[in-house]
C-alpha cells in the first residue's frame, strides 16, 4: 500500500525489490536502537513519497537474505531502481538526509550505473575502464586511476587528471616538478565540481571550497559530526596549515556546522 512501508519476508524480498520503479529498503534489528529511532522517520517519509515502494526487513530474524547482500551494519537503508542496486546507506539517517536520498534516487539513470559497475569490474581485473585514458596507471593506496605529462626526470609536470575505479573524473591538479602547485579540482561522480583551491609548492594555500551534492555521490563533506543542510564549506589554509573554516547552507547563509541553523543575528 502506498504511503505505509511493507514488512518483508524471505518469500516476498526479490518480487518487491526486483519490480520496475523505485524501493527502498530499511534493514533493522530488534536490539538496535538506532534502528527504533529511525522507523518513524522512515514511515513519514513513505507519505511524502508515494511514488517510491517502501520496507522493511528485520535482518537478523531474517539472515538468509541479509547476509548474501553483506549487511553487517544496523539501519542500512539500499535504495533499488528497476532491481538494479542503486545507493546504501548504513546509518540513521535525518529526515531531510533520508528526502535528499529519495529525490536523488528519481534522478539515477540506471544505464549509467550499470556501466559504473562495469567500470569497477574491469579495474578489478585490471583493464582500464571506458573513458580513462591508455597510459594510465591504477594506484591501490589512492584508489584512482591517473594520467599526466612528464619532465624530463619522469616527473608529473603540467595537468594531471585522476579517475575512481568507475571511470568517473574526480580530480584535475596542475603538478610542477612531480608535486602539486597551483589550481585544483575534485568533481562528484555526476561532474560538478565537489572542491576547488588551490597548492603551493605541495600545500594548501588559500582558500579550500567544498560543494555539496544533491545527487549521489562518494565526496565527502559531511563527516565529523557536519549537518547534512550544509551546502558549502570554505577552509582557509596557510601553507598547508587551516586557519579559518566557514559553513554555508543552500541560501548562501553562514551556519552552524553541527546543526546547519543559521547563526543568530547580533
Amino acid at each position: 500500500m502506498a504511503g505505509v512501508p511493507v514488512e518483508l519476508t524471505p518469500e516476498d524480498f526479490e518480487a518487491v525489490t526486483q519490480k520496475p520503479g523505485m524501493c527502498v529498503v530499511d534493514f533493522w534489528a530488534q536490539w538496535c536502537e538506532p534502528c527504533h529511532a529511525f522507523a518513524p522517520v522512515f514511515s513519514e517519509a513513505a507519505t511524502r513519497f508515494p511514488d517510491i515502494t517502501f520496507a522493511r526487513l528485520d535482518a537478523e530474524a531474517h539472515e538468509a537474505v541479509a547476509e548474501p547482500l553483506g549487511i553487517d551494519a544496523y539501519p542500512t537503508i539500499v535504495a533499488f531502481k528497476d532491481g538494479l542496486e542503486v545507493r546504501r546507506v548504513s546509518e540513521a539517517l535525518s529526515p531531510e538526509a533520508l528526502d535528499r536520498l529519495l529525490v536523488a534516487l528519481r534522478a539515477v539513470d540506471v544505464t549509467e550505473v550499470e556501466r559504473r559497475k562495469a567500470n569497477r569490474e574491469r579495474t578489478e581485473a585490471g583493464e582500464l575502464p571506458t573513458g580513462v585514458p591508455e597510459g594510465a596507471t591504477w594506484d591501490d593506496g589512492d584508489e584512482e586511476w591517473s594520467f599526466g605529462p612528464k619532465d624530463a626526470k619522469g616527473r608529473p609536470h603540467g595537468t594531471w587528471r585522476y579517475w575512481r575505479a568507475d571511470g568517473t573524473l574526480c580530480n584535475e591538479c596542475i603538478m610542477e616538478q612531480g608535486g602539486p602547485h597551483g589550481p585544483f579540482r575534485r568533481f562528484h561522480e555526476d561532474g560538478s565540481v565537489s572542491q576547488e583551491g588551490a597548492f603551493e609548492r605541495g600545500q594548501l594555500h588559500g582558500p579550500r571550497t567544498w560543494i555539496a551534492s544533491d545527487g549521489f555521490t562518494s565526496e565527502r563533506m559531511h563527516e565529523g559530526g557536519v549537518s547534512e543542510r550544509v551546502r558549502k564549506t570554505v577552509m582557509h589554509y596557510d601553507r598547508g596549515t587551516v586557519r579559518h573554516v566557514e559553513h554555508f547552507n543552500g541560501d548562501g547563509q553562514r551556519v552552524v556546522p553541527s546543526t546547519g541553523e543559521p547563526y543568530p543575528t547580533r
